[in-house]
């Protein structure tokens, strides 16, 4: 691996570390695959679907500001 993908390996690593919590749930079996792929057919990773959802529910209806990229 050269220098600039460890260098950038490292600061997502900082940046996940500072910025941003884990949260794991469990769904029955073959529920993950559905998740993902309707996401995935509505343009958005598992986790900012998931987030989006979630945050529409605590707000009583409001589209959430702010998500992250990361899938799963």
């Amino acid at each position: 691996m050269n220098k600039t993908s460890e260098s950038v390996l490292r600061a997502v690593k900082k940046y996940q570390q500072e910025k941003l919590e884990e949260i794991k749930f469990r769904v029955p079996k073959g529920e993950k695959a559905r998740i993902q792929a309707y996401a995935k057919a509505n343009g958005e990773s598992t986790n900012a679907f998931i987030y989006r959802v979630v945050c529409q529910e605590m707000d009583g209806g409001a589209v959430a500001q702010e998500g992250t990229k990361e899938d799963e």
